[in-house]
């Protein structure tokens, strides 16, 4: 264990960046909405949202947020809160979550990810005055809120409302947010806060990390982890920037660009995704302060930290709760000297929290012996939202005036004050940043038929993540597997929450009072654990690669060599990545459409055999002579065909009717090479010669998404020419007839060129009363580094052109980066020039919400009366998202039923 004086010369060495000013005490006891417009004030032209699009001024969000919060106040009784929010990290989070304080309410995040049934009791628990949301989850918030309160589109106009400040008295003491404490099954717990409370949280990051104007700090977790919060007002009453990231939707492939990209300075996150983090050869030379909370850090996140940051960057490892705020923190540089103890420590005091390690009985305990963490505070959160009984019972008041919170941690205490973590009293285990209950995973297990009992745990594995081992004692007269038990699990508790080892044991250990005896558990192996299907050991050097490889990228181990990579947890970033990893070794460009057509070790490795290949890419095409992708080819039902399959559409297949023979149709030049069909009449011959090499005759399906739905109809149209039964044609939000010579039926999304020329004599003028503020060195580095995003922006348009064309000229295959949007320009103009003819047959248009203005999208006047239109509560990128697939695989299936 590090000792105190060095963690001490580390937090003394930390330098304070320019403009940098402690915060006092006196400036907690006010509103949260004070203290921002204040810096609004201030810094009203410093960037307060740093977005790769460009910076949002302090004096911009300012605005946008009083227009929404009058927007807000005038839609809702202004006795109401707190205020729901279903919203993905972004810009909009951010203005929403200030204007609910703004006028006068509390907010509440809530995460569309979980459960349905958990999302459910959040809801009934918090009663709501609202709640905000997203397009994409519109129905889905509006079927949470069962007509009990209003659900508010996010996007909701604004423009017409005051963008002053708001004149409304608000208190220190007001609540600020309740945040609902991550768990699998059991009641939710929401943890109620006030401004107050928050504000001398902020304090005590702001004076250890020495937050200033000049910082950007990260917001990557979705906005219903109470971390979040000391990112975003750590950035917003600082005068500092926070950079949002929708971890969500960009993937943690992309984070380390990110964050080069945005120059952020402070980045936080739980340590499973800070493992993420790759720039051996940059060293992010941006950041200066990395935060990890939220889990266990370890000796290897230091040697990952010593890799990856350059040699002034500090590395903090800390210790907080929704129920407390920060409590402690360590600090490590690369001069550090740790032994190999584990997990790292959590460091050292903070300002006005004092920890101790009690016994069960409330009595402390020694030096270096474990114990429950408790924290004393007058800082604590004000309870539990709705739950009076579990206020008093975990927040005890003490003689004087300060209050106590039981953490439930385990820890143990050194002689110089330093703290280690060491995992739970009970069995809430914190997995990726959550607590999960193992009691609640072992209760739905046993609700599984041929399991008599069940006992859950966490362990690491061999990358230093923590994972979840279920020990099951089963029936002998049933056959268990892990896939078929990772399924049923996932269909009653949240997905991050299902084991990734399932262990078979004849007896479960017990302690001498009977009870099931955790630390004599074993840990997972190869040998001991349950197998996915029936496991088959890698046979040949090229299988234990792979295996390798899938163990790595899935955190699932043991994987045989026949389980499917799908039905794994896979999706096409994971497929991608292995992918590329593949190319890096064998020197071989595999289309995406491999994965899906050879989706175990086996059929893989059968790919990248010598005798398989040549070596040449044009050879692999011998091995995939189609872009027919077979998700399911068997059952005795039309097959349908499926156009367009990409990014999402791979979770269509899972919740169809296993009977229903289903083909994936991929792009074409998903090799790079150059498309040889321009237009929609020649996409559909191909596809029609592709498609007849699996299924020669009808009846057939048909079906796309976007333009593929377009062609999907020119397929329905040459087959019924050459006679063949086509049963139903399927547009999912098709690209409109005619959209780019008759505009009327899309949504204005340009500005006239009057609108263009008066924004951009405003963002002129506001650069030039920046500068105007500036000292002659400050006003270099201001114009330098705004032409360095302009140019990075600028490269990337220009740059696209450039190497489309250097590929062309030199007969060179297209970088993945640069394929789809040279598709794009391909299906942009074959749409603007296709002319359908009419059809008779049996069609289905499903129509998004917030894409169109025309319901029929141009496409009735070609059809007949089997035409139907149905509209779907979900927004376009959101169909192929969870839960929203499952409801359209359900539409789509009764359509294909009812065609038959």
């Amino acid at each position: 264990m590090a000792s105190h004086f060095k963690d001490s010369a580390v937090r003394n060495a930390l330098r304070s960046p320019p403009g940098f000013v402690e915060f006092l005490d006196c400036d907690c006891v006010q509103p949260i909405p004070r203290r921002f417009e204040e810096q609004a004030s201030r810094f009203s032209e410093a960037p307060a949202v740093r977005l790769l699009s460009g910076d949002i001024s302090y004096a911009e969000l300012n605005r946008a947020a009083n227009q929404t919060a009058r927007m807000l106040l005038a839609k809702i009784s202004s006795e109401t809160e707190p205020i729901a929010l279903m919203l993905d990290q972004g810009y909009d989070s951010i203005v929403w979550v200030l204007a609910i304080l703004k006028a006068g309410f509390c907010y509440a995040p809530l995460d569309q990810r979980l459960p349905e049934s958990t999302l459910h009791a959040i809801v009934g628990n918090l009663m709501p005055g609202a709640l905000i949301t997203a397009g994409r989850y519109h129905g889905f918030a509006r079927s949470l809120a069962g007509g009990r309160f209003p659900v508010i589109l996010a996007d909701a106009p604004r423009e017409s409302f005051g963008a002053e400040n708001l004149d409304r008295t608000l208190s220190a003491e007001a609540l600020a947010y309740v945040f609902y404490t991550s768990g699998s099954t059991g009641a939710p717990k929401g943890v109620a806060d006030c401004h107050r409370n928050v504000l001398h949280n902020v304090k005590r990051y702001t004076n250890t990390l020495k937050i200033a104007p000049s910082d950007v700090l990260s917001l990557v977790q979705h906005p219903r982890f109470s971390g979040t919060v000391s990112s975003l007002f750590g950035a917003l009453v600082n005068g500092a920037a926070i950079a949002p990231f929708d971890l969500q939707a960009e993937g943690l492939p992309s984070i380390s660009r990110w964050l080069r990209l945005s120059r952020v300075t402070i980045f936080h996150a739980v340590p499973s995704i800070f493992r993420r983090l790759s720039d051996p050869l940059g060293k992010f030379p941006d950041i200066r302060l990395i935060r990890l909370e939220g889990d266990r850090a370890s000796a290897r996140d230091v040697d990952h930290f010593r890799e990856n940051f350059h040699a002034d960057c500090t590395l903090v490892n800390g210790l907080g709760a929704t129920e407390c705020g920060l409590v402690r923190q360590f600090f490590v540089d690369h001069h550090t000297v740790l032994g190999n103890s584990e997990p790292l420590p959590i460091g050292y005091p903070v300002p006005d929290m004092d920890v101790r390690i009690l016994a069960a009985d409330g009595a402390p305990m020694p030096f270096d012996v474990a114990g429950e963490i408790v924290v004393d505070s007058r800082f604590l959160a004000n309870g539990y939202w709705r739950n009076p009984a579990l206020t008093v019972e975990k927040f005890i008041s003490l003689p004087d005036g300060r209050r106590r919170y039981r953490t439930g941690d385990l820890g143990r205490m050194s002689e110089d004050g330093c703290l280690t973590h060491l995992g739970r009293v009970d069995q809430r285990i914190r997995i990726a940043g959550e607590f999960v209950h193992t009691a609640d995973i072992e209760n739905q297990l046993l609700a599984i038929p041929g399991i008599l009992q069940a006992a859950v745990r966490d362990f690491v594995d061999h990358s230093g993540e923590q994972r979840l081992c279920a020990y099951l004692v089963a029936d002998a007269d049933r056959a268990l597997n892990a896939t078929r038990l990772r399924d049923c699990l996932a269909e009653r508790i949240a997905r991050q929450f299902v084991p990734t080892a399932f262990v078979l044991l004849d007896a479960l250990p017990l302690t001498k009072d009977l009870k099931i005896d955790y630390e004599r558990l074993p840990q997972p192996s190869p040998q001991r654990s349950l197998q996915l299907d029936a496991y088959t050991r890698p046979r040949t050097a090229l299988e234990r690669e792979l295996v390798d490889r899938w163990e790595a990228i899935l955190k699932i181990q043991p994987i045989g060599v026949h389980d499917n990579f799908f039905d794994l947890g896979g999706d096409s970033i994971s497929a991608a990545r292995l992918l590329a990893e593949i190319e890096k070794t064998h020197a071989l460009k595999l289309p995406l459409a491999t994965i899906y057509r050879a989706p175990t070790v086996e059929q893989l490795a059968s790919i990248l055999m010598p005798d398989a290949w040549t070596g040449s890419q044009s050879s692999l095409w011998t091995v995939f002579p189609s872009t027919v992708v077979p998700f399911q080819p068997k059952g005795a039902k039309p097959p349908l065909f499926w156009f367009n399959w990409g990014l999402w559409d791979f979770r269509l297949p899972r919740y169809l009717d296993p009977e229903q023979p289903i083909y994936g149709l991929q792009h074409q030049s998903q090799d790079g090479w150059r498309a040889d069909h321009k237009n929609i009449e020649q996409m559909a011959a191909n596809y029609i010669e592709e498609m007849r090499a699996v299924r020669p005759t009808g009846p057939y399906l048909l079906g796309g998404y976007c333009i593929g739905g377009m062609v999907a109809f020119e397929m329905a149209q040459q087959l019924r020419a050459q006679g063949e039964e086509v049963g139903l044609v399927v547009l999912l939000d098709p690209d409109p007839l005619n959209a780019h010579t008759d505009s009327s039926s899309r949504v204005p999304r340009t500005l006239s060129p009057s609108s263009l020329i008066e924004a951009l004599r405003q963002k002129l003028d506001r650069h030039l009363r920046a500068l105007a503020l500036l000292e002659p060195q400050q006003k270099m580095s201001y114009v330098r580094e705004r032409a360095q995003n302009r140019i990075a922006l600028l490269r990337g348009k220009t740059s696209w052109c450039w190497r489309k064309f250097l590929c062309e000229f030199l007969n060179y295959p297209l970088p993945p980066d640069l394929r789809s949007r040279y598709l794009g320009t391909i299906y942009h103009t074959a749409a603007a020039a296709y002319v359908p003819k009419p059809y008779g047959g049996r069609v289905v248009l499903f129509k998004t919400q917030g894409r169109y203005r025309d319901g029929e999208l141009g496409w009735g006047k070609h059809l007949a009366e089997k035409f139907a239109v149905q509209e779907l509560e979900i927004d376009h990128m959101g169909v192929f998202q969870e839960p929203y697939v499952q409801t359209f695989a359900k539409i789509l299936q009764a359509h294909m039923v009812e065609a038959k």
